[in-house]
C-alpha cells in the first residue's frame, strides 16, 4: 500500500520505513522485499513508540510506518493518535485482535 502510493505519485525519492521495534517480524521482512531500507524506532519503557525517536527519525526519505497493534511486547500503543498526527507520512498497521476488542483509547 505504502509503496505503491509513492509510485502513484512517481515520489521515488522515499526509500526508508520506519518499523517500531516491538513490531511483527513480518513488518521490517515486508518492508525490504518492497526495497526499502529499514530505520527500527525503539519503545520506551511502557512499550509504546518512543515518539521523541519518532520524530527524529522522520525525512525527506522517510516512506511511512509500520507498526504492530498490539505490539509483540502485548501493548496496545496509547498514542496511536499521536503518532499518526506527527508524521505527515502513510501508516500501516496490523492487528492481532478484532477491533472491537481493542480499548476504547486505542481507537
Amino acid at each position: 500500500m505504502i509503496r505503491a502510493y509513492h509510485d502513484s505519485r512517481n515520489d521515488s525519492a522515499r526509500t526508508e520505513m520506519l518499523v517500531p521495534d516491538a513490531a511483527h517480524g513480518t513488518n521490517p521482512a515486508t518492508a525490504v522485499m518492497c526495497g526499502y531500507t529499514v530505520k527500527e524506532i525503539p519503545t520506551d519503557a511502557d512499550g509504546d513508540v518512543d515518539l521523541e525517536a519518532l520524530k527524529a527519525a522522520v525525512g525527506p526519505h522517510t516512506a511511512g510506518i509500520m507498526l504492530t497493534n498490539p505490539s509483540t511486547l502485548g501493548v496496545f500503543e496509547r498514542r496511536i493518535k499521536e503518532i499518526a498526527g506527527s508524521c505527515t507520512m502513510p501508516a500501516a498497521c496490523c492487528t492481532t485482535t478484532a477491533p472491537t476488542s481493542m480499548p476504547s483509547s486505542a481507537r
